[in-house]
């Protein structure tokens, strides 16, 4: 049962279940707070749940949460987009890139500031005592092993070398209960800050390798496995009588409902034009006035001239306005004209999501 207590397991509103205290890096990510920066795909290790796109995996990219880099600097643009109190670097395994990990740590800090929270995903393979010191140095706040209990030196090395936060963070797989709980005794005894178990997910590029393992996908879920989160709860409640440790689980709705959708709210409010309307969801809304001829696109203007919130497309005969005006161009314009209503993502592409046509 959950209930509420110093080490009691502990629901938090957003979902996520937690034993003693949330990471410092979840809280901002949990608010929607922090750019994902995608720094390679290159990796040492074939994880069969590995999620993720074939357009990243194993390749050297940079992505600045959807926003693919042709430099790193452009990181800041995405950063200023959408207001970002900190950065989670992740990939492939940043430490395969060194150089370009530790200078994209000191460019966020030294535009942001030390309050701009950074943490890091690694494997660990590339650790070294060199490796770690640089990555403290540049002010890094956080790192996050993603090891199993086959090697943890380098999570031992980097809980005795440095000063910052050192946690591991790995995917609950429904039937590695004993394993897991072993691993928790392990670094419970290293006396690492936390520890992260995540849902298990399914996505287009992992989900052959799941299904051959005997993994199902949740049935009311699109991507959760079925019967991680009855794991996961097992560990925790086994990490509540038994550890130390601050252990979080998160659940894949988490990260949808909250980190993504939050996150592209952020952004939406910044790259919204002046006649379209940022939704709850963090998508964007607007109207599109499509007519035959110059004379009804000039009639659609003179409706909406009052109000000024439109932007017209003289090539194309076309009308761009606010939702809160459908009525009055419908009323005003009628059959003379196409009413569509268009609902897109923030994102660089601005992704298509839903198209609606009215008629008066």
């Amino acid at each position: 049962m959950l209930c509420y207590g110093e080490r009691a397991v502990k629901k938090l509103p957003t979902g996520s279940i937690v034993v003693g205290n949330l990471p410092q890096g979840c809280e901002f990510c949990q608010r929607g707070m922090k750019l994902v920066l995608f720094v390679t795909g290159l990796c040492p290790k074939r994880c069969f749940y590995c999620p993720l796109s074939q357009d990243r995996r194993h390749l050297d990219v940079m992505f600045a949460n959807e926003r693919k880099l042709r430099r790193l600097s452009e990181v800041l643009d995405e950063a200023y987009l959408m207001d970002a109190q900190g950065t989670g670097i992740t990939g492939g395994d940043p430490l395969l890139v060194l150089s370009r990990t530790v200078k994209a740590v000191q460019l966020l800090k030294s535009e942001f500031g030390g309050e701009h929270h950074i943490h890091l995903y690694t494997t660990g393979v590339k650790i070294n005592v060199k490796s770690l010191k640089e990555l403290e140095r540049a002010g890094l706040d956080e790192i996050r092993f993603h090891v199993y209990r086959e090697n943890l030196n380098s999570v031992v090395l980097a809980v005795n070398e440095l000063n910052i936060d050192v946690g591991v963070e790995i995917p609950m797989l429904p039937d590695k209960v004993e394993e897991t709980i072993e691993l928790l005794r392990s670094l419970d005894k290293i006396r690492v800050n936390f520890v992260n178990i995540n849902e298990l997910e399914f996505t287009e590029t992992n989900a052959l390798s799941l299904l051959e393992r005997g993994y199902e996908l949740r049935p009311d879920s699109l991507t959760a496995a079925k019967g991680s989160k009855e794991a996961a709860l097992k560990v925790l409640e086994w990490a509540e009588e038994n550890t130390s440790l601050n252990v979080h689980f998160c659940p894949a709705v988490v990260k949808d409902a909250y980190q993504t959708r939050l996150r592209l709210y952020r952004r939406a409010i910044n790259v919204a034009r002046h006649y379209e309307l940022v939704t709850d969801e963090g998508t964007i809304v607007l109207a599109v006035a499509l007519a035959k001829n110059t004379r009804i696109i000039e009639r659609v203007i003179e409706v909406l001239k009052n109000d000024g919130l439109f932007e017209v497309n003289w090539k194309e005969n076309r009308v761009l306005f606010r939702v809160d005006y459908v009525d009055l161009v419908l009323k005003e314009v009628g059959n003379n004209v196409d009413v569509i209503i268009q609902e897109y993502m923030p994102t660089p592409h601005r992704l298509l999501v839903h198209e609606e046509r009215l008629l008066e």
